[in-house]
Parts: C-alpha cells; sequence; structure tokens
C-alpha cells in the first residue's frame, strides 16, 4: 500500500499534465511537438520526425525511433523501460509520442502478422491492442514530466437529443476507448489551420468541445490558442 501523505492542493505542480492534440495528416502535429517549452523526447512511431529537423527550436528535440516492424514487443518494452527506469525520461520537459493512431494500427498488424489467422487481426488483438494503449498512457501519467500525444483525426456522424445532425471531428482511437482515454488526459486539442489577413496559413489549437469538435481543457478557461501557445504555464 502506497503511503498516506497528502498534500494541499496549493502546492500541485502544473508540469505534468498530459495534452493529447489531433489533425489529419499533413496539418503539422509533428512540427506543433517543436514548441513545447523546454527539451522534448518524441516518440516516433509514426517516422515522421524529420520534419523537426529544421524546426528554431531543432537542439532542444530529441527522437527515439520505434521499430516498426516489430512494434509489439518494440513498445511493450519501451513502456516497461519508462515504468523502471522513470528518471531517465522524467531528465526531459516534455514526452511526446507521436502518434497513437499509427501505434495502435501497427501493433494489431504485428499481433496479426504473428497470429493463425493469415496475417488477419482476431478479436481478441483488437483487445490486447485496446489494453496496451491505455496501459501506456497509464504508465506515462505516473511520470514527473509533461506528455503530449499526438493522433490522426477522424469523423462520426452524430445525432443530438434535439434531432440535429453533425459530422463530429475526434481523434482515431478506437471507440470503445476514446471516452476513456480522454478522460486520462487533461487537454484534448484539435489542430486546424486557417488563413490571417494577408492569406497565409495560421495554425491553432481547438480547445473548447462543441457538438461537432471533441476537445477538452481542464488547465485552464481558453477556447483556443495559436500553435505555438499550447503550453502557457509551468
Amino acid at each position: 500500500m502506497s503511503e498516506f501523505n497528502p498534500i494541499s492542493a496549493i502546492d500541485l505542480t502544473d508540469s505534468n499534465h498530459t495534452y493529447l492534440i489531433y489533425a489529419n495528416p499533413g496539418i503539422g502535429k509533428t512540427y506543433a511537438l517543436g514548441y513545447l517549452p523546454g527539451k522534448t523526447l518524441v516518440i516516433d512511431v509514426d517516422s515522421s520526425s524529420s520534419t523537426l529537423k529544421k524546426h528554431p527550436n531543432a537542439e532542444n528535440i530529441f527522437i527515439h525511433k520505434i521499430n516498426s516492424s516489430n512494434i509489439w514487443d518494440e513498445w511493450v518494452a519501451f513502456v516497461s523501460d519508462v515504468v523502471r527506469n522513470p528518471k531517465t525520461y522524467e531528465a526531459y520537459d516534455n514526452i511526446a509520442v507521436d502518434n497513437i493512431s499509427e501505434l495502435f494500427r501497427s501493433a494489431l498488424s504485428d499481433l496479426g502478422t504473428k497470429g493463425k489467422n493469415d496475417g488477419v487481426p482476431n478479436q481478441g488483438d483488437y483487445q490486447k491492442s485496446d489494453f496496451v494503449l491505455l496501459r501506456s498512457l497509464r504508465a506515462f501519467n505516473n511520470l514527473n514530466t509533461r506528455k503530449v500525444l499526438t493522433a490522426w483525426e477522424t469523423t462520426d456522424q452524430y445525432t443530438s437529443p434535439d434531432g440535429q445532425s453533425f459530422t463530429r471531428s475526434m481523434p482515431d482511437i478506437r471507440a470503445k476507448i476514446l471516452n476513456n482515454f480522454l478522460g486520462l488526459v487533461d487537454v484534448a486539442a484539435r489542430l486546424v489551420v486557417t488563413k490571417d489577413e494577408n492569406g497565409n496559413d495560421k495554425r491553432g489549437f481547438i480547445l473548447q468541445p462543441t457538438q461537432s469538435v471533441y476537445a477538452k481543457n481542464r488547465l485552464d478557461d481558453r477556447k483556443g490558442c495559436l500553435v505555438e501557445e499550447l503550453v502557457i504555464s509551468d
């Protein structure tokens, strides 16, 4: 049993929150990781870290690539190392996993190739992949440092109680665990691109949920922010 040692709420630190950012491929999720304050370790699952080479903060970004050809064993071993050696990872101000949508798909595919169904995953493989994704998030949440996860975007059709229909944008996470997953993060932000007065691209995050956008922000009262301003305090 853990030692009973409560602390005052005013003594809680603000640096170990968990963020989830999501968008369609090519919008700039990986590049956005470069704007996190301090030193960032990017766990590269989908091989998109090359975009960070020319980032203004490149000298503060460090990359660890996961071997996608054997991703189930690689990922389980990595999470086990996080649990055994938290201080190694807490030396970074930010731990970023890029991205969890690809992590699930790759893990599922890997399990399928190791199974007995001609490479096709079975129902148990889906459950295993769900479990390892949630277990991984819980392990990361125990780290005393900031965590940032990226995901692709997907949509569904939703009908409100008053009969209105909406197309909802949401992180590309299996529906069976989506609410559980979002309940374990402090911020879920949709990355969008708009145009400024000069017609140039302007990237920012939607932080407030609507009937057509999954979002969450339990850290402050902002409804949105520029991509450089996702984290505003420590």
